[in-house]
């Protein structure tokens, strides 16, 4: 929970979010729901089951007492939010909120018990939307669940009008993955984290999208534009990046040991590079040094009757490749760093 808490902002967008963790941090079965209010972003934490009943009662469980922070601005059930604005807010009367809150609570439960289903989801869908909260769902080893479709459905009920972020051990991430195909890692937050832990202050997510689109998300890469920037890091100008460092970093690994050959020599043409890589056939080296202007490290010109490489890393194609966010190995490299989580995820 340590990203949310700290970060709850970057989650706040409607997206459907997988949280990889460490398997002691998910909620145990005898404390099986929460309720956060951090930077004025409700949190409901609560652990997910294959039986929707039993998730349902978690996420009453965690508002029970919550009423406070219910809104009147919602479509249905006004005589109730009416009420508590009235008693709460002008009245000052705590105790007759509370109990007009707990009613409607108490009458979510009373169907629930009657498997009066539409009652309950339209009560419950009414009482969030007041709250407005991020939704985090723990999950333990969901491979052991002999069925997952009710949960998939409901989570699914869920995203439509909240964000929802599932936190689930490592071991258990692909199976989430599969039943989620829409789902993204908010490596944002993770290296704003990252960051933090390094001494360097990440002010805006927009900048930690940058670092993660121009290091492909790989973790040395992003290590050497933080130690190339300032200390503090508000706009995409306060980013210092050497854009040949980390063009080496990014490549395919087929291809590093022709790019370095080719920084000792700076500019040349085939037949000088030939000489120096007698471990590549011609046609494989045309077809690497190819790849290697495709993907706007190298430029080349045709002078006379030759063609004159350069090393010289186009910029505007380096980034037009390079949209891509969902890094899930990103977020695994982040955690392997002791020094940034020491299980706190």
């Amino acid at each position: 929970m340590k990203l949310i808490k700290n970060y709850p902002k970057t989650y706040d967008n409607g997206s459907l979010w997988i949280q990889p963790a460490n398997h002691s941090t998910i909620l145990p079965y005898d404390n099986c729901f929460e309720f956060h209010y951090i930077n004025k972003t409700p949190i409901i934490r609560i652990l997910g089951s294959p039986s929707v009943s039993k998730m349902i009662r978690n996420i009453l469980n965690s508002i029970s007492n919550k009423f406070a922070y219910g809104k009147k601005d919602v479509d249905h059930m006004q005589n109730i939010f009416t009420y508590i604005n009235k008693e709460y807010r002008i009245g000052k009367n705590y105790n007759k909120a509370k109990i007009g809150w707990y009613r409607v609570i108490g009458d979510i439960f009373e169907d629930l018990k009657n498997k009066k289903f539409e009652k309950v989801i339209f009560k419950l869908n009414t009482l969030l939307k007041s709250i407005k909260p991020l939704i985090v769902i723990d999950t333990n080893n969901t491979y052991a669940w002999n069925y997952s479709h009710s949960f998939k459905r409901f989570v699914k009920w869920l995203n439509e009008d909240f964000t929802v972020i599932i936190r689930t051990p490592f071991k258990n991430l692909k199976n989430i993955q599969n039943n989620f195909p829409d789902s993204q890692i908010n490596n944002c937050a993770s290296v704003i984290n990252y960051a933090k832990n390094s001494g360097i202050l990440i002010k805006n997510c927009k900048v930690a999208e940058r670092i993660i689109n121009i290091s492909k998300g790989n973790i040395d890469a992003i290590d050497i534009i933080l130690k190339n920037s300032k200390r503090e890091l508000k706009t995409l100008r306060d980013l210092k990046i050497p854009w040949k460092k980390i063009a080496y970093q990014t490549i395919p690994n087929k291809l590093k040991e022709l790019y370095n050959k080719c920084n000792n020599l700076k500019k040349f043409k085939i037949q000088d590079i030939l000489q120096i890589t007698p471990e590549y056939t011609k046609s494989t080296l045309y077809k690497y040094l190819s790849e290697l202007c495709d993907l706007g490290i190298l430029t080349k010109n045709k002078f006379k009757k030759s063609i004159i490489y350069k090393l010289r890393v186009n910029k505007l194609l380096f980034n037009k490749i390079s949209q891509y966010t969902n890094y899930i190995r990103l977020y695994t490299d982040i955690y392997l760093r002791k020094t940034i989580y020491n299980n706190e995820i």
